[in-house]
């Protein structure tokens, strides 16, 4: 007969070996998460730098049509109540105008311009713009569920102000006016120029038709009436900025984090709206520009800094470390400035 054969039984994990080999997974993809999670976020400010440039682009194929570059907005300080008589100037964004040059031509032809964005009677202006067009006109880095507010996550600039005017505390951190930067020498004067001056204008302007302009604006002999030819880009267009990420609203972000959705306190969103611009009036801590608050100011949700667009179609990341007056010789467009130190 012959004889069995006996073999050994194949050897367990023991516990602390199983412990082991968890603990060993479990360092893997601690350190694998950030890679995966820095990789997302870089694609999604590739994507938000794509937006930007197609955004870029449409405004100089208006330019091209036009000989003038697109309006940040056109708006009018009066009010208006006829419903039979359309205003001298009706109330639009500047992103309504180009709209035919990133592929919304249909939302475009629905639009009467001769009336205010958001107006019902005589015409259906507000069930045309009161919509969500999403593609480049959204940061992918943006908080989701924001379609129902219709939004944009960028926005014009249009000027800085140099006036005496505190960031309201309830919402925005705490810093200062550009003016307090002059004064203390971190911004320069540009020769004492005051405000509504030329040189402190972006090639963005708002298109305001006010019958009795404000006496400083008077004092500088300006017209309201703003529109740019590119002629007038003096500090050159890779130096002047276009557009400019403000991402994340309706909600308030800020350097200090979140203070919740509040579309009455943060309602510079609508891409269709006239007050959808931005103009550069305060700084935050001691001399911060970028990164303050999304409320009418620069804001990403990237990692320290943000997307800005330029006049010949480039899109560059600036940091929020950025130097004030650096951040106000890309802004204006004829500003006389040598270099910028970046």
């Amino acid at each position: 007969m012959r004889a069995r054969v006996q073999t050994a039984a194949p050897a367990a994990f023991t516990l602390v070996e199983l412990l082991v080999v968890v603990a060993i997974i479990g360092i893997l993809i601690a350190l694998l998460l950030p890679a995966v999670q820095a990789a997302r976020e870089s694609a999604r400010r590739m994507n938000c730098q794509s937006n930007l440039k197609n955004l870029a682009l449409a405004g100089l194929n208006y330019e091209t049509s036009f000989r003038t570059l697109p309006p940040a907005a056109t708006d009018r300080e009066e009010k208006w109540t006829s419903t039979t008589q359309p205003p001298p100037l009706a109330r639009h964004n500047g992103f309504s105008m180009i709209l035919p040059y990133f592929e919304q031509g249909a939302t475009f032809a629905k639009i009467d311009y001769a009336w205010d964005w958001n107006n019902t009677n005589p015409t259906n202006n507000e069930t045309h713009t009161k919509q969500q067009l999403g593609g480049i006109l959204i940061c992918p880095s943006g908080s989701a569920s924001r379609e129902r507010f219709h939004i944009a996550d960028y926005l014009a600039m249009d000027r800085v102000e140099v006036a005496s005017k505190s960031p309201n505390t309830k919402y925005d951190p705490a810093g200062g006016s550009i003016k307090q930067l002059i004064a203390a020498g971190l911004v320069d004067a540009r020769g004492g120029a005051g405000n509504y001056d030329r040189l402190w204008d972006g090639a963005m302007q708002i298109d305001l038709y006010d019958q009795t302009p404000p006496t400083d604006m008077q004092a500088a002999g300006v017209n309201p009436r703003r529109r740019v030819k590119a002629a007038r880009v003096k500090d050159g267009m890779s130096k002047t900025m276009m557009y400019v990420e403000s991402v994340g609203k309706p909600e308030i972000l800020t350097i200090n984090g979140s203070l919740g959705e509040n579309s009455s306190a943060n309602n510079e969103f609508r891409w269709a709206s006239q007050s959808t611009v931005a103009t550069l009036q305060f700084y935050c801590g001691d001399r911060q520009i970028i990164n303050c608050t999304n409320r009418y100011r620069p804001f990403s949700t990237h990692t320290a800094g943000v997307n800005i667009a330029f006049l010949d179609g480039s899109v560059r990341f600036h940091t929020e470390g950025i130097d004030p007056d650096a951040f106000i010789s890309l802004l204006t467009m004829a500003g006389g400035e040598l270099a910028v130190g970046l």
